[in-house]
């Protein structure tokens, strides 16, 4: 018997599991939440084979509970449900520890057997759908580690002026607002494209934006 905790708060579709549930022989709900939080103690509690974990959840994430619950209990078995799920929410999961995700669009055999299958020890995503996450997180972490690099490496007046360049100032525009000559303006210019390796304005507005530098 693969007992089963499923934290949800779509009341329909624990109607709907419940119901249909009570033909097989192998699958047990044995609790429900509808919170992350109390979802986690539930499941802490009682040590289900599998916890249904919903993606869209009224305190946090399904990988936020995910990470929560494997604090605690780091052995337990989760498939988090949500009608359609995002490259980043999958990563998110697959960070968390999940077994994998389920869409609730694919009615209820499929999430019986997603339980069965991440019971038996079984991941819920492809091989390839791995590694493409995968390349999202490194490409993710190129990102953040180029974000804290810039961050640092421009200067307080630099920020400054990339900013009012993003918002459409020229040269004597920027020497105007910040009380300076053309030519110091084109100085902290230069050194910003240095810095962001671009090769025009627009291109170094392009990169900081990407990178948060700029709002």
């Amino acid at each position: 018997m693969k007992r089963v905790v499923i934290v949800d708060d779509d009341l329909l579709l624990i109607d709907s599991l419940t119901l249909a549930w009570e033909r097989e022989a192998d699958l047990a709900i044995v609790g429900v939440s509808g919170t992350g939080r109390e979802g986690v103690d539930l499941a802490c509690r009682l040590r289900p084979n599998v916890v249904l974990m919903d993606h869209h959840l009224p305190d946090m994430n399904g990988a936020q509970a995910t990470t929560a619950l494997h604090a605690e209990a780091p052995d337990l078995a989760v498939v988090i449900m949500t009608i359609e799920p995002t490259d980043e929410a999958m990563l998110a999961a697959v960070e968390a520890g999940a077994s994998g995700f389920i869409s609730k669009t694919e009615g209820i055999r499929p999430v019986a057997d997603a339980v069965r299958r991440a019971a038996g020890g079984e991941m819920l995503i492809a091989a390839a759908t791995v590694a493409r996450l995968l390349a999202l997180a490194r490409d993710r972490e190129r990102r953040e580690t180029s974000q804290h690099t810039l961050v640092e490496a421009l200067t307080a007046r630099e920020s400054e002026v990339l900013q009012l360049i993003a918002e459409g100032l020229d040269t004597r525009g920027l020497a105007d607002r910040l009380v300076l000559s053309q030519t110091t303006v084109r100085t902290h210019v230069a050194a910003i494209l240095a810095k962001l390796d671009a090769h025009s304005r627009l291109e170094a507005v392009v990169k900081a934006s990407q990178l948060n530098l700029i709002h």
